[in-house]
């Protein structure tokens, strides 16, 4: 196979031209991908897998581009009407590299991410493999190449298997100063709040978990209120992945995202106004208003989880004297897991909350050195006080739960 590969190469045929230039884009791609992919990784957590594909279909049109702007530099500093006809010409091919690596870019697999430890594992495989193929005398690369290959598959599968073999139900995404949890109910996942102190970054850390695990569309996300740390978002995720339902509070919006929403995926909204409930034979979840006719964080909505005995209560932003309220009118379950309101503000997370859900575990969604010095003193004395084990973003990380 290698001497006919290197006879085809030799060639003057046009068969031999492209073979000659196949090997040379890929070998090209290859290298800068050697240098290139530990930084992407380190700084970005994300590794690309369309990056040769996409060099192969791209790279000839580079050296076109290139030498055409440079073109239309030279001749538009002469004659402008001229610069902008070769500049018009040139744009052709810029959009189309442009188009071919947004497409390829969509594909669920285009890219894996380093929140998964296997990727990371994976990663540092085909480092070692590419160290040992360089030193070894005899060069099989068909070898090296099935071997990353089998590896990524192996540590994809193990990514997206590892939720449902540890039988996780929830994940509280660590997002920083902000909260979005991740409902698993069987085939279907649904996001509650994607926000932070900043959305973008919010956003994809919560995408590059989705996907990750083999999450490539979202059932729907309930965002619990306005504030811009729970929805800010929003937005950004639904670029990155379809999300075929948005369940909103109709509540008052002192920010224009209730307006942006409405205006951008008007016909994927449900506005809840009383409250409602998603099911199936194996899970529940329960949307619980708060008071609809004031915005900000008492129009919070609540959110009960119920899966395989398991009982789950994300309260957003709610204060005491709202948590107090809910109290009154519904009578919650013995919880496994809270999700500790207002990131542990000292205004929510009161003791009759925890002393009639009496949650075993609590899960604070906060970020590291916040200017709110959250969580709260108050808010940690009295989950201690209740018994519950704490569990936190800012120093655990994400927060998987399952039974």
């Amino acid at each position: 196979t290698a001497g006919k590969l290197g006879t085809a190469i030799k060639g003057k045929s046009l068969r031999s031209k492209v073979v000659r230039w196949c090997v040379m884009s890929v070998s090209v791609t290859l290298s800068a991908m050697s240098l290139t992919t530990p930084l992407s990784a380190y700084y970005f957590g994300t590794v690309s897998l369309v990056g040769i594909v996409t060099n192969l279909l791209c790279l000839w049109l580079i050296s076109f581009i290139f030498y055409g702007i440079m073109l239309a530099c030279t001749v538009g500093a002469v004659w402008l009407a001229g610069g902008r006809i070769i500049a018009a010409i040139v744009a052709m091919p810029i959009l189309l590299v442009q188009k071919i690596s947004g497409y390829l870019s969509e594909l669920p697999l285009a890219s894996v991410y380093t929140c998964s430890k296997y990727i990371v594992a994976w990663l540092i495989f085909v480092y070692i493999l590419f160290g040992l193929f360089l030193i070894s005398k005899k060069k099989r690369p068909m070898i090296f190449a099935l071997g990353i290959a089998l590896s990524l598959l192996i540590a994809i599968g193990a990514s997206c298997l590892e939720p449902v073999a540890g039988n996780y139900l929830v994940t509280v995404i660590d997002v920083g100063q902000g909260q979005c949890v991740l409902l698993r109910c069987g085939s279907r996942n649904y996001l509650v709040d994607c926000g932070g102190s900043n959305g973008e970054q919010a956003a994809n850390k919560a995408a590059d978990l989705l996907l990750s695990q083999g999450i490539i569309v979202l059932d729907g996300v309930i965002v619990t209120h306005f504030d811009a740390d729970h929805v800010n978002g929003v937005e950004y995720l639904m670029q990155r992945l379809p999300v075929n339902n948005l369940y909103l509070p109709d509540a008052p919006d002192h920010t224009r995202f209730r307006e942006t929403l409405t205006e951008a995926y008007a016909d994927r909204i449900t506005w809840i106004r009383k409250d409602a409930q998603l099911f199936r034979e194996d899970w529940r979840i329960t949307i619980l208003v708060g008071e609809n006719q004031k915005p900000g964080n008492e129009s919070s909505l609540c959110v009960l989880f119920q899966r395989q005995n398991c009982d789950i209560l994300i309260t957003a932003d709610r204060s005491i004297k709202m948590e107090n309220d809910l109290l009154e009118r519904v009578k919650l379950p013995q919880l496994e897991l809270l999700v500790v309101g207002h990131h542990g503000c000292a205004s929510s997370t009161g003791f009759r909350l925890l002393t009639e859900t009496q949650p075993a575990y609590a899960a604070i969604s906060v970020g590291a050195d916040n200017p709110f010095e959250h969580p709260s003193w108050e808010a940690l004395a009295r989950l201690e006080r209740a018994g519950c084990t704490i569990l936190r973003t800012d120093r655990d990380g994400n927060i998987n739960f399952g039974r």
